[in-house]
Parts: C-alpha cells; structure tokens; sequence
C-alpha cells in the first residue's frame, strides 16, 4: 500500500482561552505532532486492515482511491473524536474507508492539547 498523507489542521479556540492543562501548540506544531500520532500508530493498523483486503478481494486493484477524513482532537484529553469520511472527496470503496476509521478509534495526542484541533487527513491506496 502507498500512503500519502495530505495535511490541513487548524487550531480553533483562541489562545487567550486555554488554560494550564497538556501542551500550548500552535499551527504547525499541532499539525506535526497529530502526523506523528497516524504515522505511528495509525498507518501501521490501515496499512494491515488494507493488504488483508487486497489479500481476500477479486480484482484487488478495484480497492485503489483516496479517503479522505475529518476529526477533532479533543482539547484536554487529547482523543481523537468525530472521525467522519468525507464522501465528496473519497474515491476509495466503503470497506477501505472504514479501515481508516477504525484505526483513528481510540487514538489520543499526548500530551492533550488545550485547544482543540481540527484535522482532514487525506490517505491514497495504491495496489502494486
């Protein structure tokens, strides 16, 4: 499987907002630190959850496309949270999107942030 991982993260709450609670990151640094996160634990368990379909599926090339996904990393706790696929820009079947999905279930930034972040990630599936 070749993954690219495209980025668009954004910090939501003001900065005057946040309390002494996990970390005070800002742009950059969240956006980094939440790719460490996928690249570590996330990429690892899609990664599996994708060859073991292409392993199983007819015609394993039908399981090429992009998915793309939306989620907060809560403030304070730092779990990722509200993980929806965004259909206009997935091309990649339901059963491939869903191995995204269930990988981000139960992840956490740590240490917690005190804002909230507000990511799309963007993963390309390619059979070789």
């Amino acid at each position: 499987m070749k993954t690219h991982v495209l980025f668009c993260l954004s910090v939501l709450a003001p900065m005057a907002a946040l309390g002494c609670n996990g970390a005070i990151r800002v742009g950059d640094a969240y956006r980094d630190d939440t790719a460490k996160l996928l690249a570590a634990q996330a990429n690892p368990r899609i990664h599996d959850c994708f060859d073991g379909m292409v392993k199983t599926t007819p015609g394993p090339k039908s399981l090429q496309g992009t998915t793309t996904v939306h989620f907060i990393v809560a403030k304070e706790t730092g779990l990722i949270t509200n993980v929806n696929v965004i259909p206009e820009s997935t091309t990649a079947q339901p059963p491939v999107a869903q191995c995204v999905v269930s990988a981000l279930n139960g992840l956490k930034l740590d240490p917690p942030d005190g804002v909230d972040g507000d990511a799309t990630f963007v993963w390309e599936f390619v059979v070789q």
